[in-house]
């Protein structure tokens, strides 16, 4: 409950403070603030003396304990899933463990992990982009998909590879029309050109835009993010503009979609409305950090693994875990890793300990 935090913290009160205050252990405030949960048959009495210990320190919220822990009762998440909002890291943590930025955010190519599974995709993407392929990179919200992108691009610039990326930026894609992947096409490749009218003249410009930046060295890929949102039509569109080719067997671009699991379920259905894009588009998956050892990696490389006590591993796994008629999915996408762990690291501060333990985690 980020209003009880920030009121206690407003006040200059420790979780050791408030329990003795208000007669109860330091656990079960530490439970109180982030999650809610109060000791059976004691919640009016522990929000009276709570109120009333603020209100000795000069602080007053009346709206204190209206808001659940993220997001409140209307919360449509899962057990385990985690909000996308990114969760700061306070500069008390940052200052104890040795972080002089936050270490989830990504700058330069360095700063970029890449586990087996996403390394393999960025190989993927990349010789897609240089070779003419039609490739789809699946996987969560959160999974990375699009540090993947930036990543693949910042290699080919600093490599000087002679690949130029074409990125239709309509924001909503499923208004994203074949007009509009021809524009876009001549924007980023010739912006002097003035578009035709019609569709058939449209395509025609494009398609010799293209042949002439092929015949001049150059590779292309039409990147477009959020693909789970593309309409069928414009789907089918883009696989016939990778038909187009120069040359003998040289494509004239590739095609790379990212998207969320409804796009790998397109793909991989036996809709007879994609069948000729479902033959050939291949499909790569990027998902949880639910592979032996990944959780581990992962988090070493962000943040050190000398941060954490063992059993914290086996709680962020079963925090980013749900139950479903299948069995036990993982939810351990990245994102949700971050901030679970954030919030556990500014929670080890609150309570003075040198290390995440798994009751911070489960605590956060």
């Amino acid at each position: 409950m980020t209003a009880v935090r920030g009121a206690l913290r407003a006040a200059g009160l420790s979780y050791a403070a408030v329990a003795q205050a208000v007669g109860c252990s330091k656990a079960s405030v530490v439970r109180i603030v982030n999650a809610g949960r109060f000791p059976r048959g004691r919640e009016a009495e522990l929000r009276l003396a709570i109120d009333r210990l603020l209100a000795e320190r000069g602080v007053y919220e009346q709206d204190l304990w209206a808001a659940p822990r993220d997001g409140g009762e209307d919360d449509e998440r899962e057990p385990g899933e985690e909000v996308e909002m990114r969760v700061q890291l306070s500069r008390e943590a940052r200052e104890q463990y040795g972080l002089p930025r936050d270490p989830w955010e990504v700058r330069r190519a360095e700063d970029v992990w890449l586990g087996k599974r996403w390394r393999y995709a960025a190989m993927a993407i990349e010789d897609a982009a240089e070779t003419g392929g039609f490739l789809a990179v699946v996987g969560e919200s959160g999974c990375g998909k699009s540090t993947l992108r930036r990543y693949v691009l910042d290699q080919i610039r600093r490599h000087d590879r002679p690949v130029r990326a074409v990125e239709p930026i309509t924001v909503d894609r499923s208004r994203l029309t074949a007009t509009a992947v021809c524009h876009a096409i001549l924007d980023d490749l010739a912006p002097e050109q003035r578009p035709r009218r019609t569709l058939e003249y449209l395509t025609r410009q494009a398609r010799q835009v293209l042949t002439e930046s092929a015949r001049a060295g150059c590779s292309h890929a039409i990147i477009i993010e959020e693909a789970h949102d593309l309409a069928v039509p414009t789907l089918k569109y883009l696989k016939r503009i990778w038909e187009f080719e120069v040359d003998g067997f040289n494509r004239l671009t590739s095609i790379i979609l990212l998207g969320q699991p409804e796009l790998g379920a397109l793909l991989d259905s036996r809709s007879w409305a994609v069948r000729e894009v479902v033959r050939r588009c291949e499909v790569v998956e990027v998902g949880a950090l639910d592979q032996p050892g990944e959780l581990e990696e992962f988090l070493a490389a962000r943040v050190g693994g000398e941060q954490f006590e063992a059993g914290a591993y086996e709680a962020i796994r079963q925090r980013l875990s749900r139950r479903t008629r299948g069995g036990v999915v993982s939810t351990a996408w990245p994102l949700a890793v971050a901030n679970l762990v954030t919030r556990a690291l500014n929670l080890s501060v609150d309570l003075g300990l040198p290390q995440v333990t798994a009751a911070a985690v489960e605590a956060a």
